[in-house]
């Protein structure tokens, strides 16, 4: 995982590790222990989960979600090369990071994991849409105040739409449809999304159950087989061991009377 996703399990304004971890190290497993036990104890005890809107340094989304790394990779990529990419730093960079930077995105690992990452992201069929800001904190900022309730359609709206938006998700649009007349049915039945987290939870319990026994049965299956399967070699070998006992004494008799 990289060192800017990692951070934000954190701290969503990756406050703190932006100024601890150098700006060419991308991976997390390259970052000091030291660092990293700093990271989580300091991001544990001023937690801004809930509290902050994004990054107060202006690199950010309209919904407020920080997405500096891929508005670099983006900057760099307008350039025709690394080395005219060097004569004009991105604005929010000094020139030693950016040439940290330049440094990155040209190195072999990284290009091969933008490489693989992309064709990840061609056989997606709903893609993500809330940029870096985490679920737990997209979940956070919609909770109704005064309820504590969160209409799970509008979540996952919120997380998989743009400013286009499904855009030509189609089939992240027929989930967000359905997810809305299910809701919308049981606002008028009267019932609250507690209720059909219940009901839900009920019915995987009910299929977990059939799971375990229609499970149980094939266990019991495959050991009778198993047992009727060592039974019948058993008999077949009951079976030659005595036929060819009989042949012994058959060709033991017949050498006795060509004797006589």
């Amino acid at each position: 995982m990289s060192v800017f996703h990692c951070c934000h399990l954190f701290d969503e304004d990756w406050n703190v590790g932006r100024g601890l971890i150098p700006i060419s190290v991308n991976k997390w497993v390259d970052v000091r222990a030291e660092v990293k036990e700093y990271i989580r104890i300091e991001c544990w005890t001023t937690s801004t989960l809930y509290t902050r809107q994004g990054r107060e340094d202006g690199i950010k989304t309209d919904n407020g979600t920080s997405n500096a790394p891929n508005r670099m990779h983006a900057y760099f990529k307008k350039f025709p090369s690394k080395e005219a990419a060097l004569l004009k730093p991105h604005p929010d960079t000094t020139e030693e990071q950016w040439k940290e930077l330049c440094d990155l995105f040209t190195s072999e690992p990284f290009m091969k994991r933008s490489e693989q990452n992309k064709k990840n992201r061609s056989k997606l069929t709903v893609n993500h849409a809330a940029g870096s800001r985490s679920f737990q904190r997209t979940q956070a900022c919609m909770k109704n105040q005064e309820s504590g309730e969160i209409n799970p359609a509008e979540l996952y709206k919120k997380n998989y739409t743009n400013k286009d938006a499904f855009g030509p998700q189609k089939e992240a649009r027929e989930i967000y449809e359905r997810m809305d007349a299910f809701q919308r049915k049981c606002d008028l039945e009267g019932k609250t999304y507690t209720e059909i987290e219940l009901q839900l939870a009920k019915a995987r319990d009910e299929i977990e159950a059939m799971r375990a026994a229609r499970e149980k049965d094939l266990q019991e299956f495959a050991k009778k087989q198993a047992e009727m399967e060592a039974t019948l070699r058993d008999h077949h070998n009951v079976d030659g061991a005595g036929g060819s006992a009989d042949g012994a004494e058959a060709n033991g008799a017949s050498a006795e009377a060509a004797k006589d």
